[in-house]
């Protein structure tokens, strides 16, 4: 019954382990920490909130520092929404976009800052059980904000040289 009773208050007070103060902020993710010079890698911006996101808008460009190609991807927003918990506290996500990051030689290339304005929904009451079954809604409150990520550097380096032995043992281009 203790046991019960402590899940039922932990599960009651995840919602309100979130930020107190309203929060927006912006991760610049790869796919994978290492990338060789010719492969490509995926690099996601995913905002970061600590109300849901009704509408944002990003300031700038998506650019990268360095001689690399890069694709944009067509995703579908509403459907990577989601929640997550980071440094401790659950936030609210939404990828932004994604991106085919294909570098064409060795060394450091970086992303700028990622500048983003958000209009959040705060949620300010929520009718009760049989309201709701009548359709009534959550009161809302708008909150606006600016947010931004950190510049972001990907480190490129060579692919290692391999040995006569070691392609053999691989098995690729053996009959």
């Amino acid at each position: 019954m203790r046991k019960a009773l402590f899940i039922l208050l932990l599960l009651i007070s995840l919602p309100l382990s979130a930020a107190e103060k309203e929060t927006l902020f912006a991760r610049i993710m790869p796919d994978r920490e290492q990338v060789y010079a010719g492969d490509s890698m995926l690099v996601s911006v995913v905002l970061y909130s600590s109300a849901p996101i009704a509408k944002a808008e990003c300031l700038t460009n998506f650019s990268v520092k360095g001689k690399c190609t890069l694709r944009k991807l067509d995703i579908n927003r509403d459907a990577t929404a989601g929640r997550t918990r980071y440094e401790g506290l659950i936030y609210y996500t939404l990828v932004w976009n994604q991106y085919v990051f294909a570098p064409q030689k060795a060394g450091d290339y970086t992303i700028p800052v990622q500048k983003f304005k958000a209009t959040l929904h705060k949620i300010v009451r929520v009718p009760d059980i049989f309201d709701q079954m009548m359709g009534a809604q959550p009161e809302y409150r708008e909150i606006k904000l600016q947010g931004e990520s950190k510049s972001f550097t990907i480190h490129v380096t060579n692919r290692p040289l391999r040995s006569t032995r070691e392609m053999m043992q691989g098995g690729a281009g053996v009959l």
